[in-house]
Parts: C-alpha cells; sequence; structure tokens
C-alpha cells in the first residue's frame, strides 16, 4: 500500500474498477518551530470503464507502529455522458475520396457508428471514406450509439469544392498532355505516330482518342488503353453522339465505326471517299460528315447514308453545328466556307479574307450560340455571326487545329507549339511548355 515516512495509508471497499492513490504534502524536519504546518496525505480516486455504478461507503485508514486511525467516505460512480465528434480530410474535392473518422467518449463501450453524407449516400464504422460527385455544401451527420443504446447524433457542414477544370490533348508525335492550372504535363506517348482528335464521353467518365494507322485510345483519367479496329487507315474524325450512347470515328476511304464503351463496331458505308470531320446536330438525329472531294454525308442512327450535293470538289477539313440546331458550318482549302441548313448548301463570302491556300481545320460555337470561332492554317481566325465572316487579328502565324471551349474561352491548339485563347474577341497566346505540336484539345465535362 502507498507510505508516506513510516505511516501506511489504505483504502478498503473501493467498488470494482476504481482506484485509490495517495499524495504526501512536504513535511517540516524534526527541529522545526512548533507551529508549523505537519505532514497530511490528499486521496484521489479514479475510476475505468469498467468500474460498477452506484454508491458505496469507502474506508481510508492510515496505521504506523500499530497504532491506526481511518475514516468512511461516501463514493459514487455514475457514468460519463456519451460524447461523439468527428474529422474529415482536408480539403474535401468532388470526385476525390475523402476520409472521416469518428471518436467517443463516455456512456458504454463498445461504440457503433454510423453515418450520412448529405447527398443521399451513407456508411458505418469509425472510419468511413465517400466521393462526392458534385461540389458544394453538404451536412455530414454522425450517429454513435454505446452498448445501453445511449444514443449521441453530431452534424457539421463540409464544403465540397469542385476540381480545377482540366483538358485532355494530343500532339503529331503520339503523345497525350493532361491541361490543368496553366501547365501541359505528359501522360504517355502510346504511339509515335499522328495522333488527330480527342472527345470526351458527355458524362465525363472516359475520353476516346483517334489518329493515323488505324490508332483509337481510351482515357480512363488515369491510364491509356488501346481498342482494336482491325484496320491501318488513318482515322481523322471523332464525335460523341450528343446523349453519350455512343461514338463515332471516320477516315481514309470512308471508314467508319461507331464504339458504345463496350465494343467497337465498323458501320456500312457505300461512299469511299475520306472523312475528315464529323458533327452531331444537338438533337442527336443527324450527323454530317464531310472530307475530300467536297463530300458531305448524313448520318442517320438506324445506320442510314445520304449524300449531300456540296457545290464544291474542294477538300472540306471541319464541321460544325450550330447550337440551335439550325444550321451547320463545313469549311476546307480554297477559301470554301458553306452553310447547311437541312436542305440546301449556300456558299459563304470569303473574298479578301484570308489567302486561297490557307485550310481551316476547326468550327465551334460559341456555347450561347451567337457566333461561331473558324480557325486554320498561318494563325487564321475567323468569327461568325450567322450573317457575316470576320477576320480576328491572331497573334499566332503556325497552322491552328482545334477549338475547345471553358465556359466563355475558347482554347485553340496548334502546330509548332502555338495555342491561343479566345475572350471578348480578344486573342491571346496561351503558354505551352510541350514543345510539341498539339493537334487537338478537349476539356473534360464537369
Amino acid at each position: 500500500a502507498p507510505s508516506s515516512g513510516f505511516v501506511t495509508f489504505t483504502a478498503s471497499g473501493l467498488p470494482s474498477g476504481v482506484t485509490a492513490s495517495f499524495t504526501r504534502n512536504p513535511c517540516p524536519f524534526l527541529g522545526d518551530v512548533q507551529g508549523t504546518p505537519g505532514c497530511f496525505v490528499s486521496v484521489s480516486l479514479s475510476a475505468t470503464i469498467t468500474s460498477v455504478v452506484g454508491t458505496r461507503n469507502v474506508t481510508i485508514s492510515a496505521e504506523s507502529e500499530g497504532i491506526s486511525h481511518s475514516t468512511s467516505i461516501s463514493l459514487t460512480v455514475t457514468i460519463a455522458p456519451l460524447a461523439a465528434s468527428f474529422t474529415v480530410s482536408n480539403p474535401v474535392t468532388s470526385g476525390r475520396v475523402a476520409s472521416f473518422t469518428a471518436s467517443a467518449s463516455g456512456g458504454s463501450p463498445p461504440y457503433s457508428f454510423s453515418w450520412a453524407f448529405g447527398d443521399g449516400g451513407s456508411a458505418t464504422g469509425s472510419s468511413a471514406t465517400h466521393t462526392y460527385s458534385t461540389g458544394g455544401s453538404y451536412t455530414v451527420t454522425l450517429t454513435t450509439q454505446d452498448s445501453a443504446s445511449r444514443t449521441i447524433v453530431v452534424s457539421k457542414v463540409v464544403t465540397v469544392a469542385s476540381p480545377a477544370p482540366n483538358a485532355l490533348a494530343i500532339s503529331n508525335d503520339g503523345k497525350v498532355f493532361s491541361y490543368q492550372n496553366g501547365v501541359f504535363t505528359l501522360i504517355a506517348q502510346p504511339v509515335a505516330t499522328p495522333l488527330r482528335q480527342v472527345a470526351w464521353n458527355p458524362n465525363g467518365s472516359y475520353a476516346l482518342i483517334v489518329g493515323d494507322s488505324g490508332v483509337v485510345l481510351k482515357y480512363d483519367g488515369s491510364q491509356l488503353s488501346t481498342i482494336p479496329t482491325g484496320v491501318t487507315t488513318n482515322l481523322y474524325a471523332l464525335a460523341w453522339k450528343p446523349d453519350g450512347s455512343y461514338a463515332m470515328t471516320a477516315g481514309s476511304g470512308g471508314v467508319l465505326f461507331k464504339y458504345d464503351g463496350a465494343s467497337m463496331t465498323r458501320l456500312q458505308n457505300p461512299f469511299t471517299n475520306s472523312i475528315r470531320s464529323i458533327s452531331w446536330n444537338p438533337a442527336g438525329t443527324q450527323a454530317l460528315m464531310v472530307g475530300s472531294s467536297g463530300t458531305m454525308l448524313l448520318y442517320q442512327p438506324n445506320g442510314q447514308i445520304t449524300k449531300i450535293s456540296s457545290g464544291t470538289t474542294e477538300y472540306l477539313y471541319s464541321a460544325g453545328w450550330s447550337p440551335n440546331g439550325q444550321y451547320a458550318l463545313a469549311a476546307g482549302g480554297n477559301g470554301v466556307i458553306v452553310r447547311y441548313d437541312g436542305t440546301s448548301v449556300q456558299a459563304l463570302n470569303t473574298t479578301g479574307l484570308y489567302s486561297s491556300m490557307i485550310v481551316i481545320h476547326s468550327i465551334s460555337w460559341i456555347p450561347s450560340g451567337t457566333s461561331a470561332l473558324l480557325v486554320g492554317d498561318s494563325g487564321l481566325v475567323l468569327t461568325y455571326d450567322g450573317s457575316v465572316l470576320t477576320r480576328v487579328t491572331s497573334p499566332a502565324a503556325s497552322n491552328l487545329y482545334s477549338l475547345s471551349w471553358l465556359g466563355t474561352t475558347a482554347y485553340i491548339s496548334g502546330g509548332s507549339g502555338s495555342s491561343l485563347t479566345y475572350t471578348g474577341g480578344v486573342l491571346s497566346i496561351l503558354a505551352n511548355n510541350t514543345s510539341t505540336s498539339l493537334r487537338d484539345l478537349a476539356w473534360k465535362p464537369s
């Protein structure tokens, strides 16, 4: 038992799980002046989680050289109130795993924990993970119960940030890059031949990439895989049906495929002209395909393909439907830009706008639908407002191949590493750390 000098102290009658400890204050030495306080001892009682609850009489005894003294106290052991809290990993970003950790005290262990994450998701256990699909504020609720069915509920609001927008970019030498926060980062170089076009599934789950020698790649956000086509012809065009049910790709000799996420199916095309661009109308009821020798074809979801008289034999490299679906533009070399309204094709006046040697490679509408951008060789950038074509002064001189919108800003990729942005009618140089010729860039849908 604990002792102080020659005095031994004990506590008896303690409930199970309760312990006593004794602490002596500093004592004066013999010969000190009378009146100096003598020794005294304090007793501390502590209970564990297994202590017996209730009131008991406890006897505290002191004994020295056969002389003893005792006193009784009333000791009450109670259960501490059940308490719980939790922490969450910071920051929490949509699309990424967040970690939640619960802790509890008081009550009667063991504890059970259940979670509600505020978006319909739930979990159990002291540690849990959850992935939010979209950013916003969510009320996370933790329900804790002890072995005696006592329950406590705690909640806190968790702010989920949306990830920084990111895009996928491809190059003329077979490289694939991610683009985020102004930086191009090499993912891989799966081939050494040109990659031509990249397009995300509208739901953002994965992207497809097509290129020369029949190459089709799939990128799921973490790795690239190859989708066999069984052909070695060049694939130039790629477009998703607006509902995301399948993508179409086409290329040299009129080769045409459909990919539904599981299988690549070759489609019958009675026309053998090369196809350079595919554009679905917003309703998804038909796709316009353009290519060599002025080829303009309409593809119907039932597989039917019909030819449209384009009024030109020039190679058409690009096509794009207006967001309202009223008409589509197609463009190519030798100053040819045509407008198709679903019935007939009308040539637009390009006289004096640019050299006939320039090829227009890409057409895309500002999301509001008020105007279209057209880009091409030698840094050419045009706008079309539905009636008039206008040339925009460009700081680039190399060929421009693609357009991709992020909000009201267009990102324009080109040869020799040249890239531009277009916002509010102004073109600006986009820093490009790839030192390679980019052929396309596509923003991942949010």
